[in-house]
């Protein structure tokens, strides 16, 4: 069956923080609260952020507030210092995670999708990242090259459940589920989600610690599953899926 479209996580997938998580928030830190350590803050940034998901409101002020707050807190900021730096630190947290300022594309993003349009195959977005990844994607030149987008916080609920995998089908015309491919560096949220919605998926491995760390906490089913190192080897899949059967040899009738 040949691949109509690919939907792409977005974190780890198209395009990564240009320097760890854990050193930028370092860095917007350090103005207010002087120098905390990266790897306390890298420490503590999981379970903050876990924290909110379940007490925070959904706006994305209210939410990072919490996280910011948690994290600097147990990465061991003075209390009242940070009380007195929240209205200042969460605008520039919010506005370094909605641009290049904080994200990079990963050399091969572009190439990539521009080569699986050029072919005639669609190119779409199914993350759970909040909203603010559109706007980091359009200021790196990406977003214009995505469509259908699909948004756990807006079109959920986020994966894993099978929702956005559908609807990001439906919304690209696309009627056999079989006709879609669904690259991302997640096993439970990616492959896995995806192949339990009867999507087709390959785990994207990408080489370095930061993108490594980022799974650390992985199940070990994730090594059964087919994987590529590279956006380039999703366009080499694509390429062998959709390449027409060679006609059946004709026998040479012997006299």
């Amino acid at each position: 069956m040949p691949i109509r479209l690919v939907t792409f996580d977005a974190l780890y997938t198209l395009l990564e923080p240009r320097a760890p998580v854990a050193v930028q928030y370092a860095d917007l830190f350090r103005p207010y609260l002087g120098s905390l350590d990266p790897a306390a803050i890298r420490a503590a940034f999981k379970p903050a952020f876990k924290r909110a998901q379940i007490t925070a409101p959904n706006a994305p002020e209210h939410f990072w507030t919490a996280v910011l707050r948690e994290t600097a807190l147990a990465a061991g900021a003075d209390p009242a210092a940070l009380a007195a730096s929240l209205p200042a630190l969460v605008p520039a947290a919010l506005h370094r995670f909605s641009s290049r300022e904080g994200y990079t594309l990963y050399d091969d993003t572009l190439p990539a999708l521009e080569k699986l349009r050029g072919m005639g195959v669609m190119t779409g977005l199914v993350s759970n990242a909040d909203a603010r990844i559109l706007d980091a994607l359009a200021d790196l030149g990406a977003a214009h090259l995505l469509n259908p987008i699909l948004l756990g916080e807006r079109d959920g609920p986020p994966k894993p459940a099978m929702a956005l995998f559908h609807r990001a089908a439906v919304r690209a015309g696309v009627e056999h589920f079989g006709e879609v491919l669904h690259v991302g560096d997640e096993f439970e949220n990616d492959y896995n989600a995806a192949w339990n919605a009867s999507v087709p998926a390959v785990l994207l491995r990408r080489p370095g610690a930061d993108a490594a760390a980022h799974r650390e906490d992985e199940a070990p089913d994730a090594q059964l599953a087919e994987t590529v190192a590279s956006l380039d080897e999703v366009v080499t899949h694509v390429e062998l899926a959709n390449k027409p059967p060679r006609p059946p040899r004709r026998q040479r009738r012997w006299e």
